[in-house]
């Protein structure tokens, strides 16, 4: 019986997002209301055009798209700004850089409350920038 109600709970948590006070502030994947960057999708690709920066080190030889993996934390804020694409963390300063100068988001929600969410954009870079 304490094996079946522990094992609901948790399966509870896991659909729900719901957590204890004492457990880490539980990140979204799925969310009713996605992030919004203010203006949209088109302002974003935008503002990542006109502010995205090349690594210091000009001795990189790279160009495609690298995705970048980052939190909207409740307040609209990004966090845990990490390169997702995999043998690129030559652009992580760069990309932490410009995911933190990006404006205030709208942040996603999950019954009509702010929530954590997980976001993953891409940004082209080419050796003619």
């Amino acid at each position: 019986m304490l094996l079946t109600t522990l094992c609901l709970q948790f399966t509870m948590c896991l659909h729900t997002g719901v957590h204890s006070d004492t457990a880490a502030p539980v990140l979204y994947t799925q969310v009713d209301q996605p992030p919004i960057f203010p203006g949209g999708k088109q302002a974003m690709q935008s503002f990542i055009d006109k502010n995205k920066r090349w690594p210091a080190n000009t001795d990189i030889c790279f160009e495609g798209r690298i995705l970048i993996s980052f939190v909207i934390e409740e307040n609209g804020r990004p966090s845990n700004i990490k390169t997702a694409t995999k043998d690129a963390n030559f652009f992580d300063q760069v990309n932490t850089k410009l995911v933190n100068s990006m404006p205030t988001w709208q942040p996603g929600s999950v019954n009509g409350k702010p929530v954590r969410t997980l976001m993953y954009i891409p940004v082209t870079y080419r050796l003619t920038e």
